[in-house]
């Protein structure tokens, strides 16, 4: 979890096979770095796992996000919320081992 004052500006999940479930950065701090220092964290924390793949299931936005660290679609699809359809992707991006 990023944060400034005691104020949450975001937060990132990640368990011990690599699944990103959880990424959020608030709006008003969107393009602040937040986003990318919380990610940096999630890699690092990845690494310690010994994991060598990451995956995540991301939205239109996230994708955007996920695309500038180097993930990749692995396919669209199409998922249901309360009945409602949204489209989104399953991601991945393989992890160069630790230097």
């Amino acid at each position: 979890m990023a944060e400034h004052d005691g104020m949450p500006l975001g937060f990132m999940t990640i368990d011990r096979e690599g699944y990103i479930d959880l990424a959020f950065v608030r709006s008003d701090v969107a393009g602040s770095g937040v986003g990318w220092r919380l990610y940096d964290a999630i890699e690092e924390r990845a690494r310690l796992y010994g994991v060598t793949r990451l995956t995540t299931e991301a939205s239109e936005k996230a994708r955007r996000f996920f695309e500038r660290q180097g993930w990749t679609i692995d396919e669209e699809q199409v998922v249901l919320k309360r009945n409602v359809p949204l489209i989104n992707f399953r991601m991945s991006k393989i992890l160069a081992p630790a230097a």
